[in-house]
């Protein structure tokens, strides 16, 4: 027995890790790990993998060309790492976009929702100028479009109109769909401020440009009534009060 017990007392001892050793190995194999899940991802996010390949671009009365121009912008870039500000650079300089909305559909898609300026008005200056609401030139040297009314006397220049085009512009893009082929065109004189002439030579006198849509509404309301047999202007310069002459 004294002989066994020396053989065992002389067998090496299995000892394991102290504590603080193998908590730093952790450690270390924690940095690595995450270094090299991000090495993967920074790969990954810019890789084919994700690149857009499906461009939809939406919005009402989007401009020709700004479609072709967002979607060449947009292709190949990454939805996980998209870089905005080349779409939004892609149209910079057309007057027509107010603001782009951007959404990435994993893994290919991606949407671009436009807001837009429309024409609301056509001024023969500068071989036919293209007036947006707010007074910003949309084209200038432009045919006068069907179905835009003219701001007579006009002489829009630079970027933005201002004055009595400004205050013809904001009136017109207020027109009602109802109404839009029968407007002809929008002027602006000392007595009645903005007059708006239809088809039928009824004058609609606006007086200042606010509230241009309850206006509108209220020449609506108006022109519907069967009771209207003969008019030659409408004053709306007070829209609850619309008074025929």
């Amino acid at each position: 027995m004294a002989a066994r017990a020396s053989r065992l007392a002389r067998r090496p001892s299995v000892s394991l890790p102290a504590w603080p050793r193998l908590r730093n190995r952790l450690i270390v194999a924690a940095i690595v790990l995450a270094a090299l899940a991000a090495a993967y991802m920074f790969w990954f996010r810019d890789s084919s993998v994700v690149a857009i390949e499906d461009v939809k671009v939406t919005g009402a009365n989007v401009a020709p060309g700004v479609e072709e121009q967002l979607t060449a912008a947009a292709t190949g870039l990454s939805t996980l790492h998209l870089d905005r500000g080349a779409i939004e650079e892609a149209v910079a300089d057309d007057p027509s976009v107010v603001a782009l909305k951007i959404d990435t559909d994993f893994p290919h898609g991606v949407t671009i929702d436009v807001e837009s300026r429309t024409p609301a008005g056509w001024v023969d200056a500068d071989g036919g100028t293209l007036l947006a609401a707010d007074g910003t030139v949309l084209a200038t040297g432009a045919e006068h479009p069907e179905g835009i009314p003219e701001i007579a006397g006009g002489d829009a220049t630079g970027d933005r109109a201002a004055g009595e085009e400004l205050a013809a512009a904001r009136v017109l893009g207020a027109v009602p769909s109802p109404l839009q082929e029968q407007v002809v065109q929008a002027s602006v004189d000392d007595r009645h401020g903005v007059v708006a002439e239809l088809n039928g030579g009824i004058e609609l006198r606006f007086g200042a440009p606010g509230s241009a849509d309850q206006k509108w509404q209220a020449a609506a309301t108006v022109l519907a009534d069967p009771k209207l047999t003969s008019a030659t202007y409408i004053d709306l310069s007070v829209p609850s009060r619309p008074v025929v002459g």
